[in-house]
């Protein structure tokens, strides 16, 4: 096995694109195997043709949020219940929908900066004046007090003990770290162990979203530093005993796993990945003037896109709609369609401000996360939908659980088996109640079905499409079929994860009440036609942005 003191060594030349945009699908096309009809193939269609769809969407999505702004953003309070708003900056009232722990980041992103500029005078400060095991527990020691500051003492300390007892089970056994990890999510999902689990570690309400975040992530890297670990046992410290691994792995795993940058917010980098990014630093103290400009310019869309979220909740509260819906209302349908695209929408930016800033700042220490997931509005599979939104997520997943059992190594049954086991896990991670399960379980389900529709479709029925369409032609059919099943697919998903009665409400988003004047029969026409709309322009920006990926796919 390779010293880790080399770490420092052999600094090698990183290449960073002045465009955040291409970077996320760069290293998006390096960490997956694209299955074969998920990506976009040529010939493209015309331009004109994709620029009417740009037009359409936006025009069907301005003509159904004018309606829902003047029946409900005008005056929120007279068709919301105030007591189900809340307070913000702009005005009296706000969507109050919002997950706590995402808004609580996004309101507190100036905080969250103090912290991370902390860090990184801590970081550069100790690798240019001390050696590099003292430089990695100094920062490690860092974001363990902002934990203490954010969460508890005792926090801290079972956060410590839960890394020392992973790196010791990783000498003997991998099988022993899963199940040590699965065991501590558990307990965080059972409600009678978790509520005494949180009083022993004087966690209270508030810091409690707090900590079961930054805990189930720190789970996460745990099995990342597991895996790693018993890959590398195989030499020589295997033969030069235990106490030789420990010394040999404590500071460096202890950096990994309490990295301040990506600690609240997602594994982002498997162990394996991190180290590399480490030794591509080495000792670099100086910041060049292009990775200046492009933290600049990133802080710049971080601000912009901060400013829109607010925008939003101040004048559309998709979030607050969608919460007070029941059976027995009058659901006008463009209402509830446009609510659940843009309540989507909303969600990713969140996500923008969560993910955002850490890797920001991260880059200026030398380290390149992901920064932020890609637009959901260009998403038309659920096979990229797990590759592009928590991507640190679907790298720990891909490498250290669906590989392993011999997923894309082997046959269907293996990799059926290796899906079904990296949902399960997925459900325990998120929360493992009766809603996450069915979530977890339809997007297995669907997951399966596209699979099986493009191996069926590409292996057997596409020949006799071709006879009698086009290759454009065969392109908007498969438009249209995608279409149909996204709009219907993400509504009963939608439903499950957000904890409401999907197969009540369902049927009105879908099949339409009958006789009923709210949900005239061309509402549902024309969102359907959006939906399409969105899967052209997203195959279009595929293709446009990821040459190799479709190239690669072709051959």
């Amino acid at each position: 096995m390779q010293d880790r003191e080399s770490i420092e060594a052999e600094v090698t030349e990183q290449s960073e694109s002045k465009c955040p945009m291409y970077d996320s699908t760069t290293k998006t096309k390096q960490q997956q195997n694209p299955i074969h009809g998920f990506v976009s193939d040529d010939p493209q269609l015309p331009k004109r043709e994709i620029a009417f769809y740009l037009v359409a969407l936006v025009s069907i999505i301005a003509y159904a949020g004018h309606g829902f702004y003047l029946t409900y953003g005008i005056n929120l309070h007279e068709n919301l219940p105030a007591e189900l708003l809340k307070p913000g900056w702009m005005r009296d009232f706000k969507d109050g929908s919002a997950d706590a722990l995402l808004e609580k980041s996004t309101e507190n992103w100036k905080n969250l900066l103090v912290a991370l500029a902390g860090f990184l005078l801590v970081s550069k400060a100790s690798l240019a004046t001390a050696p590099i095991e003292l430089h990695y527990l100094v920062c490690s020691a860092y974001a363990l007090m902002l934990v203490f500051l954010a969460v508890s003492f005792e926090a801290v300390l079972w956060l410590i003990v839960a890394y020392f007892v992973t790196l010791c089970l990783a000498y003997w056994s991998f099988l022993a770290v899963w199940i040590f990890v699965g065991s501590l999510l558990y307990v965080m999902n059972s409600h009678g162990a978790a509520t005494l689990f949180l009083d022993y570690l004087n966690i209270d309400g508030d810091s409690g979203p707090t900590f079961a975040a930054l805990y189930g992530y720190a789970l996460c890297r745990f099995i990342s530093l597991g895996h790693a670990m018993q890959q590398e046992l195989s030499g020589e410290l295997k033969t030069a005993g235990f106490w030789r691994y420990l010394r040999s792995n404590l500071f460096l795993t202890l950096h990994y796993s309490f990295y301040m940058p990506y600690l609240w917010c997602g594994p982002i980098l498997t162990y394996d990945d991190f180290c590399k990014q480490l030794k591509v630093r080495a000792r670099n103290i100086a910041v060049d003037g292009r990775t200046a400009s492009l933290v600049a310019w990133r802080a710049c869309r971080l601000v912009f896109w901060y400013c829109i979220l607010e925008i939003i909740y101040h004048n559309l509260p998709v979030g607050t709609y969608l919460d007070l819906l029941s059976p027995d209302d009058a659901i006008v349908y463009k209402h509830l369609a446009f609510a659940m695209f843009f309540h989507g929408q909303i969600f990713m930016l969140l996500y923008v401000q969560y993910y955002g800033w850490p890797a920001a700042l991260a880059l200026l220490d030398g380290i390149q996360l992901f920064h932020w997931p890609d637009c959901i509005s260009w998403v038309y599979s659920y096979s990229i939908m797990w590759r592009v939104f928590d991507r640190g997520l679907f790298a720990m997943m891909r490498s250290h659980l669906y590989i392993p059992l011999g997923g894309s190594r082997h046959g269907p049954v293996r990799q059926m088996l290796a899906i079904m086991a990296t949902f399960a896990f997925i459900s325990l991670f998120h929360g493992d109640s009766t809603n996450v399960r069915a979530w977890a379980a339809l997007n297995f389900c669907q997951l399966l079905i596209e699979r099986c529709a493009a191996f069926v479709y590409y292996s057997h029925a596409r020949s006799i499409v071709k006879r009698y369409l086009s290759p454009q032609n065969e392109k908007r059919l498969i438009g249209y079929i995608i279409a149909w099943n996204m709009m219907a697919s993400c509504g009963i998903i939608f439903f499950f994860l957000s904890g409401m009665n999907g197969f009540i409400i369902f049927p009105e988003f879908l099949l339409l009440r009958s006789n009923s004047r709210h949900t005239p029969v061309w509402h549902m026409l024309t969102m359907q036609f959006a939906a399409y709309c969105a899967v052209q322009i997203g195959r279009y920006y595929e293709a446009k942005l990821k040459p190799s990926l479709c190239k690669h796919v072709k051959e």
